[in-house]
């Protein structure tokens, strides 16, 4: 749980960085987030095939949920800009994909 809260507030810093900062470009953000989150994952996931102990497993999922989320917020962004460039019809296929996903899923 405290996990997805990171996820989610790092994603919305990152986001928030691309709208404050005019210069730092979507695509900048995703290069530089992915290549330390690839970074992090590979030299992480060696300790949590064999923790030492609970507080460094938490702390290490913790730091890579942060790093996903940096990697992930202006992801999501770019994908839909690109794909569906009117606002409207943007807003209607997310209307669209949730409420077909909610019936078919719960």
């Amino acid at each position: 749980m405290i996990g997805m809260i990171i996820c989610s507030c790092s994603a919305l810093l990152s986001s928030h960085w691309i709208d404050r900062y005019k210069r730092i470009t979507p695509s900048k953000v995703i290069l530089s987030f992915g290549s330390v989150h690839l970074v992090l994952a590979a030299i992480s996931f060696s300790y949590l095939d064999n923790p030492q102990d609970e507080a460094t497993a938490i702390i290490i999922w913790l730091l890579l949920a942060l790093s996903y989320g940096l990697y992930y917020g202006p992801g999501a962004g770019i994908w839909l800009i690109n794909i569906l460039p009117d606002v409207s019809c943007r807003y209607s296929a997310f209307g669209i994909a949730y409420n077909i996903s909610t019936a078919c899923f719960g």
